[in-house]
């Protein structure tokens, strides 16, 4: 083998190294930055508006509903007040729960607050007065909820949404997906999870 096969080789060998350690060092900052636009929000409560980022040292569960939703969110909200329960004081102090309204026309948001916190103290309501913002922000949680007429019913509507519970950590970092109907063990160690213990 000539050395100028042999430099060649080299060079191949050093450009691959460089490629795979550039890989590997810009892949979490890629994905980091990809979850940042995808779970971001910009929301209204009735103290006043919110963003993910504002909740920056506690882990934050969101769930998507609506007030007149008579099963699947005061079941799913009950089983995460529940799971909560079980964690200390201590821990409970760094959690929070927001319940985000796809109903905006019918759930104010002084009656999304009393909602909200019925469940839970640590729990908060909130929602945008934007259906179509509403709609981008279920669809990049992979997501969705679209309003079902009751014909003959004094409520009008109803509305159909995913019920998955959405974990971010202290840092805001996504960290995990709990299923509507999950045991409750496995979502106390989600919530555990998220808080880094």
């Amino acid at each position: 083998m000539n050395s100028k096969v042999v430099k060649t080789f080299i060079f191949a060998f050093i450009a691959l190294g460089v490629l795979f350690i550039g890989i590997k060092v810009t892949k979490p900052m890629f994905e980091k930055h990809r979850d940042e636009v995808r779970y971001k929000f910009s929301l209204e409560t009735v103290d006043g508006p919110i963003k993910l980022e504002d909740f920056k040292g506690k882990v934050v569960a969101l769930y998507f509903g609506y007030m007149y939703c008579p099963d699947v969110c005061p079941t799913s909200l009950s089983r995460l007040s529940e799971a909560l329960n079980t964690l200390s004081d201590e821990e409970q102090k760094d959690f929070l729960g927001i319940f985000v309204s796809v109903d905006p026309k019918r759930d104010s948001l002084e009656h999304l607050k009393g909602y909200a916190s019925y469940f839970h103290k640590n729990f908060i309501g909130a929602t945008i007065d934007d259906e179509k913002y509403l709609h981008e922000l279920t669809e990049r949680y992979g997501g969705y909820f679209r309003k079902v007429k009751l014909e003959g019913s004094k409520m009008g509507y109803s509305v159909n949404h995913t019920s998955d519970i959405f974990l971010f950590d202290k840092s805001g970092n996504y960290s995990s997906k709990i299923p509507h109907m999950a045991k409750q063990e496995d979502m106390i160690s989600a919530l555990r999870k998220a808080e880094g213990r």
